[in-house]
């Protein structure tokens, strides 16, 4: 379970992700794995689709900059707004404010090889004895965090 400071068991599954990380800017803006809030329980699905939510959105950031481009001028050049894809949208869910959704999910993961590369190579642990994953410099159950 999650603080209720951080996040209320009440709104079960409705949450701003980034309120579970330690550093809320970094939501979004490293390839590395945040470090949960203080009393978040890396156990709590909700860590699990913050975490995955904030790689996505990482991953999403490189992929348009790798194109010389930006979210706002992708939607604009590719009609997404027309899609449900708004700009104000997307860069809430960008920006950890906001939930994606499993729609987003497969959208991106359609638009950008990056996302379905990091959706069908990142592994998350479904156990009653989660893993938690490796930090910044330090080596977890499957080695040392690298970003790709």
């Amino acid at each position: 379970m999650v603080n209720s400071q951080v996040v209320s068991a009440a709104a079960g599954f409705v949450f701003e992700p980034r309120k579970l990380a330690e550093q809320q800017l970094q939501f979004g803006n490293t390839a590395l794995a945040l470090r949960p809030a203080a009393k978040v329980d890396i156990a709590d699905p909700r860590w699990g689709a913050a975490q995955l939510q904030h790689l996505v959105a990482n991953t999403v950031r490189e992929a348009l900059a790798a194109k010389g481009t930006s979210l706002s001028a992708w939607v604009r050049d590719h009609h997404a707004d027309r899609s449900g894809l708004g700009y104000d949208r997307l860069i809430r869910i960008q920006r950890g404010e906001t939930m994606m959704q499993l729609a987003d999910l497969f959208h991106w993961a359609t638009t950008f090889d990056t996302v379905a590369d990091l959706l069908a190579t990142h592994q998350f642990a479904l156990s009653s004895a989660p893993v938690a994953p490796a930090f910044a410099g330090e080596a977890g159950p499957r080695g040392p965090h690298t970003s790709r």
